[in-house]
This record gives structure tokens, C-alpha cells and sequence, in this order.
């Protein structure tokens, strides 16, 4: 089959890394949004095993199937005019950030890019080659959970950043006017371009060997000589059409923007008030930190490329990161690649200090901060104050969160292999990552054309349900390489806890068989990095000493609940009278087996009950 000759492969970016831009350059990029819709394209659509997809405009309509004779009819080289193309063709980006987002309020949204923008100001200020050099993607997963709160929609359009009239231009949505009502209501279309047509195993029909048979007996005699020869019948030829990288379409809305635009999506009375970290907007943004100096201005406004992309389906936060990784960070070939959860604030000197970091030592693949939980005093509409139990859960998370970083993550980062890097806020090296690390890191994103009959098995599944562990392993262990993974104390990034003990419990239960199965595969795969001529001998002393407290805190997981048991019950022997086990009458007994009850209780609870239907009971034990 041809191959199809795309000038975006051929593509190398010329631009001087230690150039020092211009910030006019961006004065253009202002002044209006501008829609783009983004095709994940597969460049060798018969050979489907191909991940080296191109993100380039879709110029057809919804509604228009695939060319196969012509394989860009429908999808165009993106415009080197255009603020992508500025990011493609003229400055080579040196940081890509990426928000991903479902339906969060917009104030979240904003609070996450007031600390992005305090950072750039930063990273100017250390290194003024980054000026025009950092670009944000922001993907929220589909319309359907945005249009669940269509108000939300209408705050970015008051910023300027989105515009849903603009897909009707393409047939991507359809009004209909409602039956007694003088508006309409939007209906998104169905993407007919994608179909299983061309995204999956399909019979060749030009490579048919079935003949044509005039009657019946010349049909016989066919199959007399075919089965004489030993062969059942004329065989099918099958070939394997991969079109698009994902069934999805990205409606993009670039522009660059101050932090003053975005200010825009919030109401008045949110505006006026709104604090970052105890900090005055403003003094958060450009202020000094210094102690005791901070309403000095110490940093200048600067505008930002902004990419706000919206998935047409809602298909999940890692197919979200397939379109950065594999879409921007594929075509603008930045050096450092930032992920980062809508709700997340990076705080003063947390990327910028993260990414100085990794300037200095070049062998870092990766490296992660701080996350730190914000006590709330109110939830989220900023009226209603927690409750004393969700009180007590966000406190259990916040001590949770400490000890996780100042013990385990501080731990591993010494021996140079941080076991799991966040996905709510981690930084790559775009060079580390590329290959290998990123494909078993998407390996989890599957759409409706996957193979059934290649379904995981449950371990496989659960394993990749820590994608981000996965791809901490296969930055160490990539070939002809030797990078490292660190911890930056002092770099923190604030984040919004789960206050509902019922999706605490859901997180945590995904987090659990994520990790269980995903450090299991790292035990069995650390053959890989001892084996490499890569690896300085000192080094694998480092990690073989890891691998026996790897293997230690495996061992402990698994006693832990024996081990509390037993700390509570020497405890409670030794502060009251007990000196018969049988003895139901003592109090010691008698609170040793309400102990046993309610453990029983809460495993039966996590493995009979779905967990929306069992909060009260959760809440018991």
C-alpha cells in the first residue's frame, strides 16, 4: 500500500533555543480566537501497529467519509500562520503545559493558571530565553460533561477563548429548535469519518480470490480440485486500516491571552475576591517572594499562547493526554512536557524550580514536587461550609499526602528512581519520553474499533490503571539511555482532596489495584536496568538496594492489617485487666471483637456492595 508523504515528518525546527524573542511577536495571536478542528492522523493508515501519528487540521464536514485514494482530502497541513503553526515553525517551544479538565468551574480552571502564570514570570526572570517559549494546552474530555453545566461553556466564551457557534460551520452540531420553546438546543453530530470502516480489520476486497461461477456444477468441480489439493476453498485476504490515532476529533480554540483575560470567565463578586494561597490575585502574580515584602512588584505581565481544546466525545483523561503527547508535544518537539489537573495551583518557585532543576542535570528523565492538600473551609460553590466529617477526611489526606513525600518519594528519589510520578502535577523530558515510555503509558487508552478479541487480562488492566508508574519504569529502563527520576522538595502544587467519603473510596480502591499490579511489574522488570551497559555499576548497587524496600513494603501491604490488629490489641491488653481470651465479660475482649466485627463488616462492604450504595457503612467502620 502507499504511503502517504506528509511535509510535517520532514519538519526540523531551525530556531536558536538560546534565541531571546521578541514579545510583540504574540500581539497578533490577541486580538481574536481561532478555531481549529484537530485530527490525530495515522501517516501509514495500512499499518495499523504505527503510533507516530500527525495532528493536522480537519477540513472536511462531519458528516464526509474517509478518501482512501486520497488520504489528505480531509486533513490539511495546520497553517503556519496560525498560533499552533507559530509553536511548529517559528518558536520551537522549550516547555508544553498541559490541564487537563472535566467539568470543573471555571474559577478552578483560573486558580490553576494563575499559578502557571506566576511560573512563567519566574522562568523569565532565570532564564529570558523562555519568553514565547511555553505554551499551554488545556483538553477537557468532550462536550457531553460541559454541556451537563452550560454555564461554564458561556464563561469561556466572555474570556474569548471558545465559541460554539463556530462548529456548525462543519456540521460537527446541529440546532433543533425546542417543541414549545423559543431557542434551541445544540446537538453535537456524529463523526461518520471515523467508522469501522477505516479503524479496523476489514476484508480486502481487491485481493479477493473468490471466482464467479456460471452454474452449479462448475461450483462443484472448484471445490473437487481445490480439496484435492489440499486446500478447504479460496482463502480471504484481510488487511488492517488504522485512519485516525483516536476516534475523536479536538475542537481547538487558540489565542494568546494576559492573565487579565481569563479573569473574564468569573462573575463579579468572584473577581474581586479571589485569593490564591492566602495571597491577593495580583500579589500572587507579580508580587515578591520575599518575606515581609510581597506586595512589592517584582515580575512584569506577560501574554501566553493558550490552546483550549475540547474533545468532541468524552472518552477520558488519558485519551486527553494522547492528544497533548502525541498531538502537540509530537509537532512542536518541546523540551520539557508539564501535566497538570484542573484544580491544581503550582505555587511560587514549583515549576520554575522543577525546570531549572532538570536544565542543570541533563540525566533527568523526569521529576515531580510537592502535592499538598488545601484545607477548605468551604466547598465548592463557596457558600456551604464542610462538615466536621469531611473536616476530618481532608485532614486525613493532607497528613496522608506529607508522608508520602517527605518518607516514601524522598526515599526513592536518593536511589534516582521516584516509583510514581503524579499525573497531577509531574514534568518530562520530551527526549526521555518519546517511544517506548509513552507507548506503554497509553496503552490504557482504548476506543470503540479495538480488537475484542484482544481483551486484557485483569491483571494487564488493572496494571494499567498506574500508567504513570508504568512509564517511571520504562524511563529508566529505555535503551541506550541512563536517566533518572527525582523528587524537588519545595516544590509545591496545591490540590482540591476529594470530600465525599464515597469518592475517596473509589479513588483510593483504583489508586490500590493500580499500584499492587503496577509495582509487581516493575519487581519482575528490574532485570531490565540491571542488564543495561548503560548503567554505571554504583548505580545498580543503588537500585538493588531499592528493590529489597520495594520488596519490604510489598511484604508490609499485605500484613498491614494484621499488624494494626496487633498493635491494638497489645495495647488495649496491656492498659486494661485481661487475662482470659474467653472471657466475654472483659472489656478488653469485649473491644478487641467489635474491632473484628467491624473489620469483617468493612471487608465485606468493599467486596459485596457498590460503593455509592455503602457510605453510611463506610462511614461505621
Amino acid at each position: 500500500p502507499r504511503k502517504m508523504e506528509f511535509e510535517e515528518l520532514k519538519y526540523e525546527n531551525k530556531d536558536d533555543l538560546n534565541e531571546i524573542a521578541d514579545p510583540s511577536e504574540l500581539e497578533d495571536f490577541q486580538k481574536e480566537c481561532i478555531y481549529t478542528p484537530l485530527s490525530l492522523v495515522n501517516p501509514t493508515p495500512y499499518e495499523p501497529s504505527n503510533e507516530d501519528y500527525i495532528m493536522r487540521e480537519h477540513d472536511g464536514n462531519a458528516d464526509e467519509d474517509w478518501d482512501e485514494k486520497n488520504n489528505l482530502v480531509n486533513d490539511v497541513p495546520i497553517e503556519r500562520d496560525s498560533l499552533i503553526g507559530f509553536g511548529i515553525h517559528k518558536r520551537k517551544p522549550k516547555l508544553l503545559i498541559c490541564i487537563t479538565m472535566y467539568n470543573e468551574p471555571p474559577k478552578q480552571l483560573v486558580e490553576s493558571l494563575a499559578g502557571i502564570y506566576r511560573s512563567y514570570y519566574e522562568l523569565i526572570d532565570l532564564d529570558p530565553t523562555f519568553l514565547n517559549r511555553v505554551h499551554i494546552v488545556i483538553v477537557s474530555d468532550g462536550y457531553g460533561p460541559l454541556m451537563e453545566k452550560p454555564e461554564h461553556l458561556k464563561c469561556y466564551d466572555k474570556a474569548n477563548i471558545h465559541d460554539i457557534k463556530k462548529l456548525s460551520e462543519k456540521n460537527y452540531t446541529t440546532n433543533v429548535f425546542k417543541a414549545g420553546f423559543e431557542d434551541t438546543k445544540t446537538v453535537f453530530n456524529r463523526l461518520l469519518f471515523i467508522n469501522s470502516e477505516n479503524m479496523i480489520s476489514r476484508e480486502d476486497k481487491r485481493g479477493q480470490q473468490e471466482e464467479e461461477y456460471k452454474d452449479e456444477e462448475e461450483k462443484l468441480e472448484a471445490r473437487r480440485r481445490s480439496s484435492m489439493k489440499g486446500n478447504s476453498g479460496p482463502k480471504k485476504k484481510y488487511r488492517d486500516i488504522r485512519a485516525y490515532g483516536a476516534n475523536n476529533i479536538g475542537h481547538c480554540f487558540s489565542r494568546a491571552m494576559h492573565f487579565q483575560d481569563w479573569e473574564q470567565c468569573l462573575p463579579r463578586e468572584q473577581r474581586d475576591f479571589l485569593v490564591v494561597d492566602n495571597y491577593e490575585i495580583y500579589d500572587f502574580l507579580v508580587g515578591s517572594d520575599e518575606q515581609g515584602r510581597v506586595k512589592d512588584r517584582k515580575y512584569e505581565h506577560f501574554s501566553l499562547p493558550i490552546h483550549f481544546i475540547v474533545k468532541h466525545n468524552n472518552q477520558g483523561k488519558i485519551e486527553s493526554h494522547k492528544w497533548f503527547f502525541k498531538g502537540f508535544c509530537r509537532m512542536m518537539d518541546p523540551v520539557y512536557a508539564q501535566i497538570i489537573d484542573c484544580g491544581s495551583i503550582p505555587l511560587w518557585n514549583s515549576i520554575s524550580k522543577i525546570i531549572m532543576h532538570m536544565e542543570t542535570f541533563t540525566d533527568v528523565g523526569g521529576a515531580c514536587g510537592e502535592i499538598e492538600c488545601i484545607l477548605a473551609e468551604k466547598k465548592e460553590d463557596g457558600i456551604e461550609p464542610v462538615t466536621f466529617v469531611e473536616s476530618v477526611l481532608l485532614r486525613a489526606q493532607y497528613v496522608e499526602y506529607k508522608v508520602s513525600h517527605y518518607m516514601d518519594k524522598a526515599t526513592e528519589s536518593l536511589f534516582g528512581f521516584v516509583s510514581v510520578l503524579p499525573g497531577a502535577f509531574s514534568t518530562f523530558r520530551w527526549e526521555c519520553i518519546n517511544g517506548k515510555p509513552l507507548s506503554e503509558f497509553l496503552k490504557g487508552c482504548k476506543d470503540e474499533f479495538g480488537d475484542v478479541t484482544k481483551i486484557m487480562p485483569c491483571d494487564t488492566a488493572n496494571k494499567y490503571l498506574a500508567e504513570d508508574r508504568i512509564m517511571c519504569l520504562e524511563i529508566i529502563a529505555k535503551a541506550h539511555a541512563s536517566f533518572i527520576i527525582h523528587y524537588i522538595p519545595g516544590a509545591k502544587c496545591l490540590t482540591d482532596p476529594p470530600l465525599s467519603l464515597t469518592q475517596l473510596v473509589k479513588q483510593r480502591r483504583r489508586w490500590f489495584n493500580g499500584s499492587l499490579f503496577a509495582t509487581l511489574h516493575v519487581m519482575k522488570s528490574m532485570y531490565r536496568i540491571w542488564a543495561r551497559k548503560w548503567t554505571s555499576f554504583f548505580r545498580n548497587i543503588f537500585y538493588m538496594i531499592l528493590y529489597a524496600y520495594m520488596i519490604l513494603l510489598l511484604i508490609l501491604s499485605y500484613l498491614i492489617v494484621g499488624l494494626f490488629y496487633s498493635a491494638f490489641s497489645i495495647f488495649i491488653r496491656a492498659v486494661l485487666e485481661s487475662d482470659n481470651c474467653l472471657n466475654v465479660a472483659r472489656l478488653s475482649n469485649i473491644l478487641e471483637n467489635v474491632y473484628l466485627i467491624f473489620l469483617f463488616f468493612c471487608l465485606m462492604l468493599s467486596t459485596t456492595v457498590q460503593v455509592n450504595y455503602a457510605e453510611t457503612g463506610f462511614r461505621l467502620c
